[in-house]
């Protein structure tokens, strides 16, 4: 079995995890503020909300890479996802992933 881990970026930066969720969770745990700011109305104004991309990386949690244009450089890739976060809030982070379907 591979070790693996996730990888979630955005325009303000980026995290790892375990998991998607706990990636997406952490990345707007480092800026929180700046989240709810994005995603407060975003709605309402025909926004789907702040776009979160996130990946699969097939290598161990502690492994060096490069990232250029927001994602992990140099290593194997799967589970390459669009997402965008809905909601935030001090305690909860709401997020949307697109199916293909959806689009």
């Amino acid at each position: 079995m591979q070790e693996h881990h996730y990888f979630a970026s955005c325009a303000l930066g980026w995290a790892t995890a375990e998991t998607q969720k706990a990636a997406i969770e952490k990345l707007v745990a480092y800026f929180r503020s700046d989240f709810k700011t994005a995603t407060k109305n975003s709605q309402k104004h025909g926004q789907p909300g702040v776009y979160v991309w996130t990946c699969k990386v097939l290598a161990p949690p502690d492994a060096h890479y490069r990232i250029d244009f927001y994602a992990p450089q140099d290593v194997e890739l799967e589970e390459t996802m669009q997402n965008y976060v809905t909601y935030v809030t001090n305690k909860e982070v709401a997020y949307w992933t697109p199916t293909k379907d959806a689009a």
